[in-house]
């Protein structure tokens, strides 16, 4: 007896054939084409003829067939993908890869499988894919990754865990710091990224060690935790530290003093550093020099500090002379000595503002230095 074929069988069997046969057309447009249409066949060959078309030498069918594969988006897909891991094409295994992550959760069986199987490398691409999926699920083999005995495997586990902010993740991450000194600088940027107060005494233990990388990652995770405890601990080690570590203290004791409830602790020690902040604020690095702006500004009212805050109105920054101003108007103290030798000499820009800020104040003081201003040659200060 004769097997009728239904039309609609029919034509789907003989549609996927024909795109199949396109997709190895000697035409660019005809291969993209027949990549987008076999996102849509249920036949099992698609996924296999796209996951050759990520091979393909043209960039554009390469991204048509990404394209359909994430369209697919079912285990098989993930499954043919998992093979392409450890291949030695970088470019294909990369986009192997990113259509993985763009997978998410329907990804992760595979992921789990590859991360303990394989050579270091497929462990390593594999691990990396995990932290951009960021799957509860996959924290468990992070965690284990850890221990993982190639260190470039255990590093990067290290730095997809800071992803995954919870107690008991950090808790692994402290474990590992203490047992593996080979990891603690991504170890420590996890821990920033946790931000769980337990790591702060690990953290400032580093700070009077010989490890210039771990001590920089250290100040930044302190600066990310938010634990006033950690403001005197980078105070003292702002004393000593190299001046390229100088710049991390500063913007992480910034952040630390902004937190809340943390300023009226902190400000009594402020006076420690600061002859170190004083000199940070004539810094050549403009970032070092905001920072330490910032710190002047909730410093106690002084002649020495309104005066080094008045020096900052001719930064060549804008950002740092805008910020100079508005700390100058928001002070109760008596500013305009300070912002009157700003106007005597230097660059026009500061004179300028130093002018603006003194009329402000309607202080007899400035008369004659406005005055006088009125006699320069450069149109600016006269028009200021």
């Amino acid at each position: 007896m004769e097997t009728r074929v239904s039309p609609s069988t029919k034509t789907s069997t003989v549609d996927v054939e024909s795109l199949l046969a396109d997709a190895r057309s000697p035409e660019d447009r005809v291969r993209r084409s027949a990549a987008s249409r076999l996102a849509l066949a249920r036949d099992p060959r698609a996924v296999d003829a796209l996951i050759r078309m990520l091979a393909d030498e043209r960039q554009s069918v390469q991204e048509s067939a990404g394209q359909a594969l994430r369209h697919r988006g079912d285990s098989a897909t993930a499954e043919a993908l998992s093979s392409l891991l450890g291949s030695p094409d970088l470019g294909l295994r990369n986009r192997a890869g990113s259509v993985l992550a763009s997978l998410g959760e329907v990804s992760v069986p595979v992921l789990i499988r590859e991360a303990t199987a394989g050579e270091p490398g497929v462990r390593k691409f594999t691990i990396e894919i995990m932290g951009e999926i960021r799957s509860p699920w996959v924290v468990g083999s992070l965690v284990r990754a850890l221990r993982d005995p190639d260190p470039n495997v255990a590093f990067v586990a290290a730095e997809a865990l800071g992803k995954f902010p919870a107690p008991e993740v950090a808790e692994h991450l402290i474990q590992a710091f203490e047992t593996r000194p080979d990891l603690r600088c991504p170890i420590a940027e996890a821990l920033g990224m946790q931000a769980d107060a337990r790591a702060v005494p690990l953290l400032t233990a580093t700070l009077s060690g010989d490890d210039f990388l771990l001590q920089f990652a250290a100040v930044n995770a302190l600066g990310q935790i938010g634990d006033p405890a950690a403001i005197l601990p980078l105070m003292r080690a702002f004393q000593t530290c190299p001046e390229p570590l100088q710049h991390a203290v500063l913007r992480s004791v910034t952040r630390l003093i902004e937190h809340a409830g943390a300023r009226e602790k902190v400000l009594a020690d402020l006076g420690s550093i600061l002859p170190q902040v004083l000199r940070a604020s004539t810094s050549d690095e403009w970032e070092i020099r905001r920072s330490a702006l910032q710190i002047l500004v909730i410093c106690p009212e002084d002649p020495e500090i309104i005066l080094a805050v008045a020096r900052m109105l001719a930064d060549p920054v804008e950002e740092i002379r805008i910020q100079a101003q508005r700390a100058l108007e928001r002070l109760s103290a008596d500013v305009v000595p300070a912002v009157l030798e700003v106007m005597s000499h230097g660059p026009a820009v500061g004179r300028c503002l130093a002018a603006e800020l003194v009329a402000e104040r309607f202080d007899p003081r400035a008369a004659g230095a406005l005055n006088s201003m009125l006699h320069e040659s450069d149109e600016r200060i006269r028009a200021a």
